[in-house]
């Protein structure tokens, strides 16, 4: 489900595990940014849903993959 956080900032689906964010795939790199913001307010691991709506649109699931891989390499 949505949840509000404190300062109305809206984290698109909130589990017992996961704070998600939903985006489509051209703005894949804000949902990065806010599906660790919200990570951070809610104390549960960050998720993307990734929206895809055609074929040319793979390409930005292989950059977010691609960042994934490289922001591992820190942890």
């Amino acid at each position: 489900m949505n949840h509000v956080f404190q300062g109305k900032t809206r984290c698109g689906c909130l589990t017992t595990t996961h704070a998600i964010e939903f985006d489509f795939a051209d703005k894949w790199y804000e949902a990065v940014g806010q599906s660790l913001y919200y990570s951070y307010m809610s104390g549960e691991k960050p998720g993307i849903v990734l929206i895809l709506e055609n074929p040319t649109d793979a390409k930005y699931l292989t950059r977010l993959k691609n960042t994934e891989t490289h922001l591992l390499q820190y942890l």
